[in-house]
């Protein structure tokens, strides 16, 4: 590796707390400084196929195996990813070995048992993330060992975090109901505060970089009655063929249970599909075409309402959503804009508050308890990492009539009634309200944000038209109706109403006003004038308009609306006045902004 340049002189020099923790190792007498690792094959027992088992109880079978059936090979536990990878600081005496290990861990009438198969794969040298602290080239390699010995860290780090319940993990996270919020706005959906971990190589040693996070959690619940939170209905019996585009969005990979007998004790199955009258169905079954009504009245004395909704369950066949229970999971579907809001309310945004936040929650992560890292040796320091660095100054920053401003306080500027360095010009736009606006309000806030825009330089007339359309049929226009029957889809294109406006007008800009709690409809209007249209489109809550046309002035709500439209027709608001910002100029550069996701605040100036 080529040697590490000096650090650099220009800033203030501090000494800020981050939230990395050095990872210490103290090699176990019986340990010449390797790791094992193990491939486990999970087949079932009565056969000699394989199968897929989720992360969660994957790791109980593991765990099973280690400290009920065979605690007398498996000592020290070695560590499992949930997959096909178990790593050990200690060789077990065979290369490949065969377990039955019960499938509940508590007794039963009818006990079950899978057959696991542990196969010795190579020996690992830990070693070579000494010598890549170091600035070893030959450690980097493809061929060494330094990845495989990082994964098996952080699979040391996050295992016993995992097995406590009730806890949900992802990759490198785990979440709990201890700390948890909820909300109206985004019900039946859960915030719960977790902790991410990740252990890393910096350049003189291993640590473990520990923050905050929020899982966005679904809750356990008939999925009948969750689908009619989430659309803010009443009853089931006020479910539509308009609902089913969003039901779709939201319940996609979903899992969930069938409550129907025969079902109980079966693996949760993942929603592929959300279809429209699931009893009207009909399919093949001796010979005969017969409705799911009918098969469900027969074969489980089941009474399917007519018009319900149900859920296609991969290969298994369509369910009515009241026979479905939802499996308390965390929810991978892109998040709406209230969830997001919510969200970062939620999350501590002090670096000093989340740093609290990490040491007051140090018990949960139980690296002092862990038995799999006390048995390899393996200890991580409570005290925050504190590091030496430079505070740099903040930029100039030049606006249009050659006017530049100094930060108020570090990072920080004040750009309210600032014209552009080079302000957009719109020929044509046009308004379309979807919430039902006051029209006096609304004309009031149109015109103060043309008066707004002007003043900051941009050249435009008054809008072209403003468009109405009821807040209650046609914002589902908006959606992108599709209307679907278990087969062939049908789309009914709702885009229409911004089409129709903005070629009417030849806009350039279309200023959408959108009602509360509209995430679904906020999406689409971004899709289609982003990708579908290509035409400029920018959002407003209804909520935000009396006030702000109250006001009568440029607050900072609209001056932000203001820098993103100006930014999002090709002008640009202002540059860093900066002598660096000036030496890139002189030959064609590519700057690459990097956001680092770390803690930290500064604890001490030094001279």
């Amino acid at each position: 590796m080529p040697p590490r340049l000096d650090p650099g002189t220009v800033g203030r020099k501090v000494l800020a707390d981050t939230n990395a923790f050095t990872l210490n190792w103290k090699r176990p007498s019986n340990n010449a400084g390797f790791v094992y690792h193990y491939d486990v094959i999970l087949p079932l027992w009565e056969t000699t196929r394989e199968f897929t088992l989720g992360n969660k109880k994957g790791t109980e079978i593991i765990m099973r195996l280690q400290q009920t059936v065979r605690p007398d090979i498996f000592n020290p536990l070695g560590a499992f990813d949930g997959k096909k990878n178990l790593f050990s600081f200690a060789e077990y005496r065979f290369k490949s070995e065969e377990f039955h290990v019960p499938w509940q861990g508590v007794p039963s009438n009818r006990p079950k048992e899978v057959s696991v198969r542990v196969v010795f794969v190579k020996k690992i040298d830990v070693s070579t993330l000494h010598r890549l602290t170091q600035g070893d080239a030959n450690s980097i390699r493809p061929e060494s060992d330094s990845s495989t010995a990082l994964n098996m860290l952080n699979l040391f780090i996050q295992s016993t975090p995992r097995m406590t319940d009730p806890r949900i993990f992802n990759a490198k996270s785990f979440f709990t109901p201890h700390q948890k919020h909820t909300s109206p706005k985004i019900h039946p959906l859960e915030l719960w505060r977790g902790h991410f971990q990740s252990v890393r190589p910096t350049p003189d040693r291993i640590i473990v970089n520990v923050d905050v996070t929020i899982g966005v959690i679904l809750p356990a619940g008939n999925l009948e009655q969750i689908c009619g939170e989430y659309l803010h209905l009443r009853s089931a019996h006020e479910f539509k063929a308009i609902h089913v585009p969003r039901l779709r969005l939201f319940l996609k990979g979903v899992k969930v249970e069938v409550t129907l007998p025969g079902h109980s004790g079966k693996r949760p199955k993942t929603i592929k599909d959300v279809v429209l009258d699931v009893g009207g169905i009909k399919f093949e079954k001796d010979g005969e075409r017969i409705s799911v009504a009918d098969h469900f009245a027969l074969a489980h004395r089941y009474t399917i309402r007519s018009g319900s909704l149900g859920v296609k369950l991969g290969s298994d066949g369509v369910f009515p959503m009241s026979a479905c229970r939802t499996t308390q999971q965390l929810y991978k579907n892109r998040s709406s804009p209230e969830v997001v809001r919510e969200a970062l309310e939620f999350s501590p945004r002090d670096p000093k508050q989340r740093m609290g936040t990490i040491t007051a929650g140090w018990q949960e992560l139980r690296y002092s308890q862990s038995s799999f890292l006390m048995g390899a040796g393996i200890s991580v320091d409570p005290r925050p990492l504190a590091v030496h660095g430079r505070l740099l100054p903040s930029p100039t920053i030049s606006f249009g009539k050659n006017e530049n401003l100094t930060p108020q306080r570090q990072g920080t500027w004040d750009v309210m009634r600032k014209q552009f360095i080079k302000p957009a010009s719109i020929a044509s736009w046009t308004v379309v309200d979807f919430a039902n606006a006051d029209p006096a309000v609304l004309n009031m806030f149109v015109n103060d944000l043309g008066q707004c825009m002007m003043e900051r330089g941009m050249r435009l007339e008054r809008p072209r038209d403003t468009v109405r359309r009821s807040p209650n049929a046609d914002i589902e226009a908006v959606c992108l109706l599709s209307v679907v029957s278990y087969g062939a889809p049908k789309f009914i294109c709702g885009r229409q109403i911004l089409r129709e406006a903005g070629r009417a007008a030849e806009a350039r800009l279309i200023l959408v006003i959108l009602p509360e709690s509209a995430p679904h409809p906020y999406r689409e209007v971004k899709k289609f004038g982003d990708i579908t249209q290509g035409v400029a489109t920018h959002q407003k809550w209804s909520r935000k308009l009396a006030g702000d046309a109250q006001q009568r002035k440029a607050n900072q709500y609209q001056n932000n609306l203001i820098l993103k439209i100006n930014a999002k027709l090709g002008g640009i608001n202002y540059v860093p006045k900066d002598p660096y910002m000036d030496y890139l100029k002189q030959v064609p550069t590519m700057v690459i902004g990097i956001h680092v996701s770390v803690i930290f605040w500064v604890n001490t100036y030094l001279p």
